[in-house]
């Protein structure tokens, strides 16, 4: 038994573990996503999931959330608005603000974190998925 599963934990505190076998597939963005953890306490509420991606994601925005991308392994090429191309590795943080369009590619295990916590819909797409 680990530490956490023999002390009890406080109101509002949470354990999440790494379920491998809960993983989705979003072919359109090549990637393979597992949300890990959804938080609220009062008005506020955060997200986490973990993403292995080997390619290109589509052109995005969110009206709704502010989003930070950790960076586990790998590297990533983000185009925020119509702003140059910025490389994030591993160990590095970047912070997408909410409304912002933006892109990214590379091959890379990364967190997104959502504030307020990710809802179905909140991704508006600037472009359709492309066809295998």
């Amino acid at each position: 038994m680990s530490w956490a599963e023999q002390v009890p934990l406080p109101p509002g505190a949470q354990l999440a573990r790494f379920a491998v076998g809960e993983r989705l597939e979003e072919l359109e963005n090549a990637a393979r996503v597992q949300p890990i953890v959804r938080f609220s306490e009062g008005c506020s509420s955060t997200s986490v999931t973990w993403v292995s991606i080997d390619g290109r994601h589509r052109r995005l925005s969110s009206s709704r959330s502010a989003r930070c991308y950790y960076v586990l392994s790998g590297e990533l090429a983000f185009v925020l608005g119509s702003s140059p191309p910025v490389h994030v590795q591993a160990g590095d943080a970047l912070v997408v603000p909410r409304g912002c369009a933006y892109g990214f590619e590379g091959s890379a295990t990364y967190l997104v974190m959502n504030t307020p916590a990710f809802e179905p819909g909140d991704d508006d797409y600037a472009e359709a998925p492309s066809r295998p």
